[in-house]
């Protein structure tokens, strides 16, 4: 809130508000955060994912805060989540907040400041087309309570585009069964890189329209990160029940809000913190937009420096190297895994050297 608006007494937020038909805490909700410049928590049901959400906002605006909610919680409920990542903004995610900043906003949503831990991830990289098969590898990607990270960072847009709707087509080629809960979770940063007019062919936007409409019944869910929201018109907007709209200066977006919404909240989205936005789901507040303050992470949000990403990156080839030369350390070579998803090197490349030793004595 402005100091002059505190001063004033004067509310950022104003739009009309009834929780009556709110998510209560439960096994299958989870916890965004809180009604902005309110007490109210705010619960959502996690399975609400397989009909889709998008999250757009500038740079800055806390898209990103707001999707690493989302993908905290998915993790921690049991979900897959693969995250497809430009930017390997995502690498960083395996270590617990050390962000003194957010930590110290935990106590606004009555966080225990002592749970500060990261998500476990797999981490893999993609340097060209060559690596598709890879990166569309669902039995390699779909690891209950386990982030996968695809750093796609390597390829211009329209690999990227390509890439995604390769994978798109591997899900659906895939015969999952049917499902109401949340099996897995497709994270898209930066996805209007695929638009045509940021670079993308075209291809993946065809795929994504189609799976909006054709997942939901697999429980597979997608979640969008996007800086513009109005691009995606038509059948994708049309098929995504939750929509987020963090802080933004698009004219496109403002005018469109101002034309659903009135003025009023227009101009609030252009004035939103960081880490607010509007919440738009027909499940809420009686089909009404609110405001909605998202928590901070446990995890961390910054990326890995290069040095410790290329050597885990070193530690995942070793791990697959000797798990195709021998099936007699799958023990020691499943525990160098675990240490690796959760960001501890060393002791993976500790037990890494008694899988070899092992293996000379052989």
């Amino acid at each position: 809130m402005d100091f002059i608006d505190m001063l004033l007494g004067r509310r950022r937020y104003n739009v009309p508000l009834d929780t009556s038909d709110f998510p209560k805490k439960g096994e299958r909700s989870i916890y965004l955060g809180k009604v902005a410049e309110s007490s109210e928590r705010v619960y959502y049901d996690i399975d609400n994912l397989t009909r889709h959400m998008i999250i757009a906002g500038i740079t800055g605006g806390g898209k990103t805060v707001a999707g690493n909610i989302i993908i905290e919680e998915a993790v921690k409920a049991g979900t897959s989540v693969v995250i497809i990542d430009p930017t390997v903004q995502w690498s960083g995610i395996l270590l617990a907040n050390k962000d003194e900043a957010q930590r110290n906003r935990y106590g606004q949503f009555k966080m225990p400041s002592d749970e500060s831990r990261g998500i476990p991830t797999h981490i893999i990289a993609l340097a060209n087309n060559s690596d598709f098969s890879r990166g569309t590898d669902l039995v390699c990607l779909m690891r209950p309570g386990i982030a996968t990270v695809v750093l796609v960072n390597e390829l211009v847009p329209a690999e990227i585009d390509r890439y995604i709707g390769e994978l798109i087509k591997a899900v659906r080629s895939a015969r999952l069964p049917q499902s109401k809960q949340l099996k897995l979770l497709i994270v898209f940063d930066e996805i209007h890189t695929i638009l045509p007019k940021f670079g993308g062919n075209g291809k993946g936007f065809v795929e994504l329209d189609r799976a909006v409409r054709e997942f939901r019944e697999l429980g597979v869910g997608m979640l969008l990160l996007s800086q513009v929201l109005e691009d995606f018109l038509g059948a994708i907007r049309g098929n995504i029940n939750t929509e987020v709209q963090m802080r933004t200066t698009f004219d496109d977006d403002l005018a469109k809000a101002k034309l659903k919404y009135g003025e009023k909240v227009a101009d609030s989205i252009m004035r939103c913190e960081t880490g607010t936005g509007l919440f738009h789901n027909a499940d809420y507040n009686i089909g009404r937009p609110f405001f909605l303050s998202f928590r901070p992470p446990y995890h961390n949000t910054d990326r890995l420096p290069d040095k410790d990403l290329n050597a885990y990156l070193a530690l995942a080839h070793r791990i697959d190297d000797l798990r195709g030369k021998t099936r007699k350390d799958d023990e020691i070579l499943a525990r160098a895994e675990q240490e690796l998803y959760h960001g501890n090197l060393n002791a993976c490349n500790a037990l890494l050297e008694d899988a070899i030793n092992n293996k000379r004595r052989e």
